[in-house]
């Protein structure tokens, strides 16, 4: 199950985004919830997610 959220990104961040999703031929969303997938530790260690923020 997806969830909406809104969330506000710095113009050149999202410009990185935006070329990314260009050179893959994929929606800017697909491609950020990409780079999100690959930065979080996975749901069950939860140990690696104090750590690393």
């Amino acid at each position: 199950m997806a969830e909406q959220v809104s969330v506000s990104i710095p113009q050149p961040i999202y410009r990185r985004a935006r070329k990314l999703a260009r050179l893959r031929n994929r929606p800017v969303d697909d491609v950020l919830i990409e780079v999100l997938d690959q930065a979080l530790p996975p749901d069950d260690k939860p140990e690696v997610a104090a750590d690393a923020f």
